[in-house]
């Protein structure tokens, strides 16, 4: 399209058709597009140079976009001779680049919650300049850029076809997922360079949506800057999952990263066993730096497992679980656990328990069967007795007996009256393995 077109004409490219196309001055081809620079104007960003790749290892050239005279699927023109061309090998002082930085990198998806790949990049073209404006995490894209572009639209037009609604709307509703630019930015400039890695914009209110295990792998991803950066954002529960979530290695690197007072805030959110094997990976002097901090009864706790003493479910238990009165519905039982998944680890919500009005046992409902049961139906009518339980006194070489024999992902603990005191994890008991447990 002519640079100099009305600015009613608009036209739409992706950057996955217009990579590669030969770039020409005059009548002779110079090289190949190979990529653009951009500048962030919040809502989009505007390109400021193509990036043209030339053969035989001559250095790139960096070709202002006011030189750029036309740019469609097939071709790019420069205004200007191959000669003058020849000068422009100088790159703008630390530039983005959209193929290098954006493309192919992770994004945090907010309405799937969870991670998502950048496949593709949707330019605009208007009154002879380039911004870019989404971009694309559609299987359509991805499939596109694997050279299937033929398929994805046979999929799509079946899925659409299958679809009510006026012609052609289910299929734009099927087959594009795409993000606005104004939710892609650098993270804050204060943390250094990105050394290539530019990162889709996490807002606080959006990054409180996205489970505690995928923010873990995408911080994993991130150079150490931009990872507290992105782990300051989490409140203090999220957070807490978060850094539980981490391996060891960079739970070592966060929390040394991390003021003390801040450390043992998200400490105190987990469970001693998680505790535990937390500040195992530290060095010993951070390990009791953090645990001077917190509550008397929780240190003790966690120092008994520390110590490898003979461990004590009572040392372990943990007192957050799902409790309802026998008569309470389902319908009732799904409303709490909805609320309660940001707040709860997640083998404490696998299972429901159902007490009597003494606080005593009563039974069990396993998350599967209250999902498949009737609204009306109440958990008494479903719930199994005679559930496995552990005593306060069991050791944990007796815990790890019973999960390897049943399989479960948490236990029920009992003092000896049958009330009960809380649930011991699975995961609590794997921390374990290096130790003996029988």
């Amino acid at each position: 399209m002519p640079m100099n077109a009305p600015e009613t004409d608009r036209v739409a490219l992706r950057l996955s058709e217009i990579l590669d196309v030969g770039v020409f001055a005059g009548a002779d081809k110079i090289g190949t597009l190979q990529d653009f620079v951009v500048v962030d104007k919040d809502k989009v960003a505007v390109v400021t140079y193509a990036v043209v790749e030339r053969p035989f290892g001559r250095p790139s050239l960096y070709v202002p976009w006011d030189k750029v005279k036309d740019l469609s699927a097939r071709r790019a023109t420069l205004e200007m001779t191959a000669a003058a061309a020849e000068n422009l090998t100088t790159a703008p002082s630390a530039p983005v680049l959209l193929k290098d930085f954006v493309l192919d990198k992770k994004v945090l998806d907010v309405a799937e919650r969870e991670v998502e790949v950048v496949y593709d990049i949707l330019l605009s073209l208007r009154r002879g300049s380039l911004y870019v404006v989404e971009v694309d995490i559609s299987r359509f894209a991805r499939l596109s850029r694997l050279g299937l572009g033929w398929l994805a639209r046979l999929l799509y037009r079946a899925s659409a076809a299958a679809q009510a609604g006026p012609s052609g709307e289910a299929e734009r509703r099927q087959d594009r997922r795409t993000v606005p630019w104004s939710y892609v930015q650098a993270l804050p400039e204060n943390i250094g360079s990105l050394k290539g890695e530019l990162r889709l914009k996490v807002l606080k209110d959006q990054l409180s949506k996205i489970p505690s295990v995928d923010v873990a792998d995408i911080l994993e991803e991130l150079d150490p800057e931009q990872r507290i950066a992105v782990f300051h954002q989490l409140d203090v529960e999220h957070a807490s999952d978060t850094l539980e979530s981490l391996n060891p290695k960079f739970q070592r690197d966060m929390v040394s990263a991390l003021k003390k007072e801040k450390a043992a805030q998200l400490v105190a959110e987990m469970t001693p066993g998680q505790a535990a094997d937390l500040l195992a990976v530290l060095p010993m002097a951070e390990a009791q730096a953090i645990l001077k901090l917190l509550p008397a009864d929780d240190a003790e706790k966690v120092r008994n497992i520390l110590h490898e003493q003979e461990a004590r479910i009572a040392d372990f238990a943990d007192d957050d679980f799902l409790k309802f009165a026998p008569q309470t519905t389902v319908a009732q039982a799904r409303a709490t656990l909805q609320r309660s998944v940001r707040e709860r680890p997640r083998d404490a919500i696998m299972y429901v328990y159902v007490l009597d009005a003494a606080g005593a046992l009563a039974g069990v409902v396993a998350l599967a069967e209250l999902l498949l049961a009737d609204d009306p139906t109440e958990l008494g009518t479903i719930m199994k007795r005679d559930a496995i339980t552990l005593r306060a006194e069991d050791t944990m070489r007796e815990a790890a007996k019973l999960f390897s024999r049943y399989g479960l992902r948490a236990l029920p603990v009992v003092d000896g009256a049958g009330r009960m005191l809380g649930i011991l994890p699975a995961r609590d008991v794997l921390a374990l393995r290096g130790r003996d447990l029988g």
